[in-house]
């Protein structure tokens, strides 16, 4: 143990020094919609929140904004344009329907398109760490399916996603007919100073920020070495 040191990660310092994340790129309010590589049945999700949202008033103003994995693994595009309230994120929209999986993303544009989310909706990715970064309220999807390689296994299965239930702005959708019922018992969460402590804990677990990446490694090279 005295020979492992904790760095934390280079992607994540522009997060906290990004001058424009407070600035949303949307003129509507959005749920952010985050697809992992596998899409395990990821539309049903896409027909349910355009639902909700029609049918639930406090939501008239509110858009889904559905951001496919930039190396996804499913050829089965959606078509988002049959749908009322979704829309494709723009900046993955050129890649998507040509199979160009050569997108690199800009790390640039992920602050602004988390921290200006009403809410977010994942899959299991390394992004609902991300998301905790910006105390956002977040339901992992997390439901079963008949292949072994489905969201509920991808949970169990990935050290770095466990625990995420801990999370006290966090829910794990195991079945879609609970997600309206999930999204507004998070929506009554007051985010206060307990809460983003706690938020804070958990989320060292996953990613150590106590200080910036290049100190952490320079750090433990000075150890080493000396």
């Amino acid at each position: 143990p005295k020979n492992i040191f904790i760095l934390g990660s280079a992607r994540f310092d522009n997060y906290a020094t990004n001058k424009d994340k407070h600035i949303s790129m949307f003129d509507f309010k959005y749920i952010l919609l985050l697809e992992n590589f596998i899409n395990h049945r990821i539309e049903n999700v896409i027909k349910k929140l355009d639902e909700i949202i029609t049918n639930n008033k406090n939501l008239h103003d509110t858009k889904v904004i559905y951001r496919p994995h930039p190396n996804g693994k499913d050829f089965n595009f959606i078509d988002v344009n049959k749908y009322k309230n979704v829309i494709l994120d723009p900046q993955v929209e050129t890649n998507y329907n040509n199979l160009n999986r050569n997108l690199v993303a800009n790390l640039d544009y992920y602050p602004s398109l988390l921290n200006n989310a009403e809410m977010i909706i994942a899959a299991p990715t390394s992004m609902i760490i991300e998301s905790m970064i910006f105390y956002k309220k977040t339901i992992v999807l997390g439901y079963p399916g008949k292949n072994f390689f489905n969201f509920k296994n991808f949970l169990k299965y990935n050290l770095h996603l466990h625990d995420l239930e801990k999370v006290p702005i966090l829910k794990i959708n195991e079945n879609l007919n609970n997600l309206e019922k999930q999204m507004e018992e998070l929506n009554k969460i007051n985010l206060d100073a307990k809460i983003f402590e706690k938020v804070d804990n958990m989320r060292n677990y996953y990613l150590s920020d106590k200080k910036r990446y290049n100190k952490e490694l320079l750090d433990a090279v000075n150890l080493i070495l000396y």
